[in-house]
């Protein structure tokens, strides 16, 4: 779904049938310090009964203090680099966004910040799977169009974003479909890897760059079918 100008600054006044849920008409404050986990759940879920739209995140700094899933037909947008979603401070480390077995779904234009230097690790520190800023978690059925553009995320003990794959078979020619695009996003300071994939049936991995993390700068492991291609990755460390 493309949106206007005019449809982004004036979307409390649309209408659910016009398929765009901005945060603020739920309650979400954005002050960098008011946790907005429940407006935004709220919002959320007037997406998913609609079958699917636009979860707007409009300029401010958005505290949340757990996970927020995404469904099926969910495009979660905001203006860029002045929509943060932070992380709660003095918390134990959680991921921001999370899809699982959901088809079309898309994140664009936001930041997804850890928050690491005022928050906690996670207390199982060997689970990879905690602390990212995105995590795609498709277990049996699979997912497709799932893309991640234009994203800043920042700050997290875990990797910037990581996406998991089905488990139904160790073949990667026999995967039920895990179709992932990570394109455009500024990934920086992540104590796991800037992108990794795992059981992609279709991956597109381009024009990212990737600072500062401390594992890898992209990983992509049992997949088929994958392009990577115009990354920039800097002072990032392969783990041994």
């Amino acid at each position: 779904m493309t949106l206007t100008k005019t449809q982004l600054r004036n979307c409390c006044a649309c209408s659910s049938a016009q398929g765009i849920f901005d945060i603020r008409c739920y309650g979400a404050v954005g002050d960098g310090e008011t946790d907005d986990l429940p407006a935004i759940l709220a919002a959320r879920d007037a997406v998913t009964s609609e079958g699917g739209g636009v979860l707007f995140f409009p300029r401010g700094t958005f505290v949340i203090s757990d996970t927020v899933e995404l469904g099926a037909n969910t495009m979660a947008r905001g203006v860029g680099a002045g929509s943060v979603i932070l992380a709660k401070p003095g918390i134990e480390a959680f991921n921001l966004l999370r899809v699982r077995n959901s088809d079309n779904v898309r994140v664009e234009d936001l930041v997804l910040d850890g928050n690491k230097p005022n928050t906690s690790p996670p207390s199982d520190v060997e689970n990879e799977n905690i602390g990212c800023g995105l995590f795609g978690q498709p277990v049996d059925e699979g997912q497709t169009g799932l893309s991640i553009s234009n994203v800043i995320a920042r700050h997290h003990y875990g990797s910037g974003i990581r996406i998991t794959g089905p488990s139904n078979s160790d073949d990667p020619y026999c995967l039920n479909p895990n179709e992932v695009e990570v394109t455009g996003c500024r990934i920086a300071d992540c104590g796991g890897r800037g992108v990794i994939i795992t059981r992609a049936t279709r991956a597109r991995v381009a024009t990212n760059v990737i600072r500062f993390c401390t594992s890898a700068g992209i990983q992509l492991l049992v997949s088929r079918d994958a392009v990577i291609d115009g990354n920039v990755i800097e002072k990032t460390q392969q783990r041994e």
